[in-house]
């Protein structure tokens, strides 16, 4: 176990070296940065602690990937996978558990600590055998994948949205209906093999447009049926409902075009602390967007004719 995560310590140094920032400034950084962050997000909007909790879960779902957990239980006994997974969900969850108490939101404090502890156990319940029918076509693969290993999680959010109906909660079903955007971004963590993307004879801006199009689709074909509950539910609110979907659906749309602005590798610290930065601020999306936007045509005209 401990073996493990010195190699963990050292891939992750590596890769920030790779980005050329020193693993010390990023080790001592990072809680300053995540605090400043989320407390600008406290005083910005009553949605914050919903949105934390939704940041926090969505690596612990990366980090609940099938694949992922039948290696590690390959390599080790069960007990020693058992203690791997619950360090790695506490590491991840301890900051935001320590940021709730801080503010003294016991309650977020304890469905975080909740969703870390369960999420350890998820992937036996994300091991289908059938295939998982869905509304999206294989083409892109990214929403057909993605649903099929964190279906368990849309019917959890189905469920928070009911609880919040019949507790006449609207910030509650409202989380519930943005949730699902959050984990949306999780589909496009991954940039694809170069061969994915040779097999189109598309130019590289109609490649973007034909994924952001794609995107669009599929994400508001995954949001309808808690939107249409959320606005049964409370019709008066019905601008401030379908104003967050509009910015869940950008915040879907800002991750395609950050994939690709990295690719062939993953999103690096650099992008991602502006992806994070234009998230809490909206205005600076648009920014985001046309930069990421520019350099992903950029970076697919080595890939694409």
């Amino acid at each position: 176990m401990r073996h493990y995560f010195e190699l963990q310590f050292r891939r992750i140094s590596r890769q920030l070296r790779d980005w050329g920032v020193p693993p010390v400034a990023a080790l001592l950084l990072a809680p300053v940065a995540f605090f400043l962050l989320a407390s600008m997000l406290m005083e910005r909007t009553e949605f914050a602690p919903y949105l934390l909790l939704a940041f926090g879960t969505i690596p612990l779902a990366q980090l609940g990937g099938q694949a992922r957990n039948d290696f590690l239980f390959l390599q080790f006994h069960q007990s020693t996978y058992r203690k791997i997974r619950l360090a790695e969900n506490g590491l991840l969850v301890a900051p935001f558990l320590l940021f709730f108490l801080v503010r003294g939101l016991w309650g977020m404090a304890f469905l975080q600590l909740l969703l870390g502890l369960v999420m350890v156990f998820l992937p036996a319940l994300s091991s289908v055998n059938r295939v998982l029918p869905t509304p999206f076509s294989r083409e892109p693969f990214e929403f057909a994948v993605g649903i099929r290993k964190t279906w368990f999680g849309y019917l959890g959010c189905c469920f928070l949205a009911v609880m919040g109906h019949q507790s006449d909660n609207y910030s509650l079903m409202v989380f519930a209906m943005v949730l699902p955007a959050f984990v949306a971004m999780g589909y496009y963590g991954k940039p694809e093999p170069a061969f994915f993307l040779w097999i189109h004879t598309l130019s590289p801006q109609d490649f973007l447009n034909r994924k952001l199009r794609m995107a669009a689709r599929h994400a508001f074909i995954l949001l309808l049926p808690l939107l249409l509950y959320v606005l049964y539910a409370f019709p008066e609110e019905w601008w401030l409902t379908l104003s967050l979907t509009l910015l869940g659906l950008a915040y879907i749309l800002l991750m395609v075009v950050a994939k690709y602005a990295a690719y062939p590798e993953e999103i690096d610290l650099r992008r991602a602390f502006l992806m994070a930065v234009a998230m809490i601020i909206p205005p600076l999306m648009i920014v985001a967007f046309v930069l990421f936007y520019r350099q992903a045509r950029a970076k697919l005209m080595l890939f694409l004719p």
